[in-house]
């Protein structure tokens, strides 16, 4: 099926997660690109045979960064200057998304290590995930978990760059060690 985006009020395939009856509106998501919206469900359609799952598969998908997340946004928001971030890194390239794991959480369907291949070029061991850890906008896993134990040396390496953002005071760390309890 597809769905009208609210957005642009053009029609792209689309799986529906709820229906409220009260309302007549559809929660979707846009299945190649991964965006949900919430539309009426008057704006559903039903698509041609060679658009189905069967003959072309999802082009969008569920993913987290392997061994990272993003910050915080209470009690400072620093979660969308992080997105930012990761928006300039991202936005409008080819990356190399190197899968390490399939399904690590409900509603994950993939933990991911992303790479710039123009940057790769110049420095092998560079990946997106470092550079988020090493200007302070993604906190490193604590613990390792099932398939990361297989991933030890690269997180080694996340701790000690986010050790190096705590003491530069980058990113979320600009006022202090954001993880500590205050006491």
């Amino acid at each position: 099926m597809s769905a009208e985006f609210s957005s642009n009020h053009k029609f792209y395939r689309a799986k529906v997660l709820s229906y409220d009856k009260t309302t007549r509106k559809c929660k979707v998501q846009h299945i190649d690109f991964g965006n949900v919206d919430t539309v009426p469900a008057a704006s559903l359609r039903e698509l041609p045979p060679q658009f189905s799952l069967a003959k072309l598969p999802a082009q969008g998908h569920v993913g987290s960064l392997s061994l990272i997340k993003l910050p915080p946004s209470k009690p400072t928001d620093y979660l969308t200057d992080a997105i930012y971030f990761l928006e300039d890194l991202i936005a409008g390239k080819k990356l190399i998304a190197c899968e390490n794991k399939t399904n690590p959480s409900p509603g994950v369907e993939m933990s991911v290590t992303l790479y710039d291949p123009e940057k790769i070029e110049k420095d092998v061991t560079y990946s997106i995930n470092k550079e988020l850890v090493e200007n302070g906008w993604a906190i490193v896993n604590k613990k390792l978990m099932g398939f990361e134990l297989a991933m030890k040396d690269d997180w080694n390496t996340l701790l000690k760059l986010e050790k190096q953002a705590k003491v530069d005071r980058k990113g979320c760390w600009e006022f202090g060690d954001i993880e500590q309890d205050e006491e």
